[in-house]
């Protein structure tokens, strides 16, 4: 009814009004607290970040980051935990490497080694077959008409080949048959220059079987006088201060008189033989039309593939000596004669 409408519309007017005054005097209340909190927030000190505070901070943080790296920070149970599980599946995959593995492994390092060796190339020189004499070593003896073999080779019987001395082609009753005219006919046999893995640097081996007594080889290079020798020492010695090897052979003529052969610009492939202090070879002293040179002989039987090395006879001069690096059960352990 009508009169019902009035009440009901009353009432709601009633409600609405103290839903109003229900909020004003909340919204009263909250500002009254936010007052309070920002008058508690005067009265109450803020922290004053100064410089010296600021430095502190940094400190701090730059310690705490250190010993999260040193696993001393709070998670470093948990990392040196992961650590140990990581450390113990990588030790158990390596344990279950086979030996098989293992040896190709050591093999291809081997190889690898090996390979860089080979790599290694001598310093560069001119080859040339017959040595350049700026002076002549020569032989003051007469040996003409000395050879009289009658077996028609000059073999070992032959009274020139036991003193050093190769026959001549012109008076020798074997002609064109004689066998003792090897650094005339320059009968050497195939050698090659390798690198030996060691402190002796290059060194030169056989490529094919060379009989007892068998001809290797001339060593040849530039012939000169002493005098001009120690020119050429004093010389490589400035050029090359961290230079330790020498291609310098020293030679006595007839009368006792030192000569030297230098092959460091100019030389063979025997300019890289070794010294040894148990040979398989020996650098012996031959007399050739009047002239000097020496030749590298077999003083055994040298296998395919053997490094061919002499003894040097080195002379020691002062107070400084050579180590010897041949490595033999008989190494005297020093380059001396």
């Amino acid at each position: 009814s009508r009169e019902g409408r009035r009440h009901l519309f009353d009432s709601h007017q009633i409600c609405s009004s103290c839903s109003k005054e229900e909020r004003a005097r909340r919204e009263e209340e909250g500002s009254t607290n936010e007052g309070e909190e920002r008058r508690e927030e005067r009265r109450s000190p803020r922290p004053r970040l100064t410089r010296s505070s600021a430095r502190k901070e940094e400190k701090d943080q730059k310690e705490r980051e250190r010993k999260r790296s040193d696993g001393e920070g709070p998670d470093a149970k948990r990392r040196k935990i992961e650590r140990k599980k990581k450390n113990t599946v990588a030790t158990v995959q390596k344990d279950t490497v086979s030996i098989d593995e293992d040896k190709e492994n050591a093999g291809v390092a081997t190889v690898t080694r090996a390979s860089k060796v080979a790599q290694l190339k001598p310093e560069p020189y001119e080859e040339i077959n017959e040595s350049i004499f700026l002076t002549q070593i020569r032989d003051g003896h007469d040996y003409d008409g000395q050879c009289s073999c009658k077996d028609g080779v000059c073999g070992v019987s032959c009274i020139l080949r036991c003193m050093t001395v190769e026959c001549d082609k012109k008076t020798c009753p074997s002609r064109d048959n004689c066998t003792n005219r090897a650094l005339q006919q320059k009968k050497n046999v195939k050698l090659e220059v390798f690198h030996t893995g060691t402190e002796k640097g290059f060194g030169v081996r056989a490529l094919e079987p060379i009989m007892k007594g068998g001809f290797i080889m001339e060593f040849i290079g530039e012939v000169m006088t002493n005098t001009m020798g120690e020119k050429r020492s004093k010389q490589y010695a400035r050029q090359f201060p961290t230079r330790r090897h020498q291609y310098m052979m020293t030679v006595t003529d007839w009368r006792n008189c030192p000569y030297i052969i230098d092959s460091t610009k100019f030389g063979n492939q025997s300019r890289f033989t070794n010294h040894s202090c148990e040979p398989n070879a020996i650098c012996d002293k031959w007399s050739v039309d009047g002239r000097f040179r020496m030749g590298l002989w077999a003083k055994k039987k040298i296998q395919a593939g053997e490094e061919i090395t002499f003894d040097y006879r080195f002379l020691k001069y002062g107070r400084t000596v050579t180590n010897c690096a041949c490595g033999t059960p008989k190494c005297r352990q020093y380059l001396s004669s």
